[in-house]
Formats: C-alpha cells, sequence, structure tokens
C-alpha cells in the first residue's frame, strides 16, 4: 500500500510543476524567444524542475532582456571584449567548458537508454 503522504507529496509536486509551466507560458506569451522551440522547452522543463526552472528562466529572460552575451561580459569585466583579443577567446574557453558539464550528463543518459548513439 502506498503511504498517503506519499501520495500527497506526489499531487502537490505534479501540481506545482503545472503551475510554474502555466506561469512560464504566461511570460513567454508576452515575451517571446527567439527560437522558437524555447517557447516550449521552458514551459515542458517547468513541469519537472518547477520553481528552480522559473528562477532561471525569469533571471536568464532578464539577462537577455538586459543585453546579449557580449554585453553581458562586458558588465562583468568592466569593458567591451572583441573577437580579436585572447581575453575573449579565453572567456570562451570558459563558456565551452560550461557548456560541455552541462551538455554530458544529458548526453550519458541520452547514449544508455540507446536514444543516441556513441561517437
Amino acid at each position: 500500500m502506498i503511504p498517503a503522504r506519499l501520495h500527497s507529496l506526489s499531487i502537490a509536486v505534479l501540481l506545482l510543476g503545472l503551475v510554474c509551466a502555466m506561469v512560464i507560458a504566461a511570460d513567454l506569451v508576452r515575451h517571446k524567444k527567439h527560437m522558437w522551440i524555447m517557447n516550449v522547452v521552458w514551459p515542458v522543463t517547468a513541469l519537472f524542475g518547477t520553481l528552480w526552472i522559473v528562477w532561471q528562466h525569469f533571471t536568464y529572460r532578464r539577462l537577455a532582456e538586459d543585453a546579449r552575451a557580449k554585453d553581458a561580459m562586458a558588465r562583468l569585466l568592466g569593458t567591451k571584449l572583441s573577437v580579436d583579443t585572447v581575453e575573449f577567446w579565453f572567456m570562451m574557453q570558459i563558456a565551452m567548458i560550461c557548456g560541455f558539464l552541462t551538455a554530458y550528463p544529458v548526453n550519458w543518459w541520452l547514449i544508455r537508454t540507446g536514444l543516441k548513439e556513441k561517437m
């Protein structure tokens, strides 16, 4: 028999995920993403990521509205970086490492489940 607390917790978390997805979807109606698929990805991710994804969505939306990545680096560093500088490419290396670390667990899971082939 399933414990009543687990049943109640499951319902609460699933409802929270649904509410989070609806909050993000409502925001996306007013602030559409440049890549249309992200208008689907954010609400779907909120179904299981709940409050963490809502926080990320609004944080990154504000950053995107403030400026693009180059301008974000300029705010962090106090100066704009040009593509022909070693500092730009150093920051690009850091970004690539962050991207790799972010994508690795998902790719590992896709390969392990057979949804993606090993390369």
